[in-house]
């Protein structure tokens, strides 16, 4: 009885998980620039960017996000100082 129980577990899993990979996520992954503002003040300037990018006859849309969208998000637990890089972590 445990084993059918686990293995139907499985399946279902399984399948779950195919059906979140295959899923259309709305937008063309390929299609995106990504550009990380990792500072206060890159923050405090994304209104400013993201108006003069939209102003590209080539640019169909700009957004923000936490994080890149169509890719795994894994916490960053590195510590940063002001103006700090990915090299100077703690």
């Amino acid at each position: 009885m445990i084993a059918i129980v686990l293995v139907c577990g499985v399946l279902i899993i399984s399948r779950q998980l195919d059906f979140v990979m295959e899923k259309n996520l709305g937008f063309d992954t390929d299609a995106k620039i990504v550009l990380p503002l990792r500072t206060d003040e890159a923050h405090k300037q994304y209104e400013a960017l993201k108006k003069e990018i939209a102003k590209n006859s080539s640019v169909k849309d700009v957004s923000g996000s936490s994080f890149i969208p169509g890719t795994p998000i894994f916490r960053d637990f590195n510590f940063y100082l002001d103006g700090g890089t990915m090299d100077k972590t703690v």
